[in-house]
């Protein structure tokens, strides 16, 4: 797939509106520019697959995954990282290969249900 056409399917799960603002268009750029880089466009759609198939269980979603204007806009967290004047590089790196930090916590006695759900998707 193409960077565009990666962007695009990030773009399509969005459930918030990108705020106005030259800010929040640059901070966007710079996000996507890091996601088409280490190529976590995929991660990120998994993790909206998650959030969907379970959005009838009480569930936080902690970690670094705070700091990221798109995880605001996928509706991962609630966090609005402009406003907050939250960097990104406390989430994404490109120094570093591993994964961004999204911690889903779900009731303990729905873990079970909840992987159930995602082995059958």
């Amino acid at each position: 797939m193409t960077d565009l056409e990666n962007i695009q399917r990030l773009t399509e799960r969005f459930k918030r509106q990108m705020p106005n603002g030259e800010v929040y268009q640059q901070r966007l750029a710079e996000e996507f520019e890091l996601i088409l880089k280490q190529r976590f466009t995929e991660y990120f759609l998994k993790i909206c697959d998650i959030i969907d198939i379970t959005s009838d269980l009480k569930h936080m979603t902690r970690g670094s995954a705070g700091s990221s204007l798109v995880c605001y806009l996928l509706g991962i967290t609630d966090v609005d990282p402009v406003k907050w004047n939250i960097p990104v590089a406390r989430f994404m790196n490109p120094l570093r290969d591993d994964l961004p930090d999204v911690d889903i916590d779900f009731e303990h006695h729905k873990q079970a249900e909840v992987m159930n759900r995602i082995f059958k998707k």
